[in-house]
């Protein structure tokens, strides 16, 4: 098990160590109540959004509800995910933590919000699958999903499958590990 390092957010913090796989503070991926996250981190920036949407599975098109946690000024979404027919009697698990700037986050592999490039990701994780990434035509995904995270990186030259020095970490997401 990991030990979490308690960063909690001041208007002064400069550095959110994260644990693939497990979290930040006393957030755990897999275990915390989404309710409790208000709870620790507080209200202040805080935005709630309820959507949902449709997933495809081996047995059909099933409907999902997604609750997010966004807190755009510290760079921080939690999100919760639940199928439509159990929504109603279900209790929000967070399931993941995105990353993203003006918030500033490192690893504890040392993979820095905003400055590590896909090289740097690479040495530290290994190779990986790229994927397209939600972020545009130019930017793509590193996902590890033994280590329970993902990076997407900025492509200098729009093509995501070259691998560049220039391409920047510009979001982290935390994730439980999946075998």
């Amino acid at each position: 098990s990991a030990v979490l390092v308690d960063m909690r957010y001041t208007e002064t913090q400069q550095e959110l160590i994260v644990v693939p796989g497990v979290g930040f503070d006393q957030i755990i991926v897999g275990q915390t109540l989404m309710n409790d996250i208000v709870k620790i981190q507080g209200r202040k920036g805080l935005k709630r959004y309820k959507r949902m949407g449709y997933a495809t599975f081996s047995h059909g098109c099933e409907r999902f509800y997604v609750k997010t946690l966004e807190y755009r000024k510290r760079g921080i979404t939690f999100s919760s995910y639940y199928l439509y027919q159990s929504y109603s009697n279900q209790t929000f698990i967070l399931a993941s933590i995105r990353l993203e700037k003006p918030g500033y986050a490192k690893t504890t592999e040392g993979i820095i919000l905003g400055q590590s490039t896909s090289a740097d990701v690479e040495g530290a994780y290994g190779k990986s699958i790229r994927y397209l990434s939600s972020y545009g035509k130019d930017a793509f995904k590193l996902f590890y999903p033994k280590a329970g995270i993902s990076f997407d990186l900025k492509s200098d030259s729009g093509d995501y499958d070259t691998l560049s020095s220039a391409n920047k970490v510009i979001a982290i997401e935390i994730f439980a590990k999946q075998e």
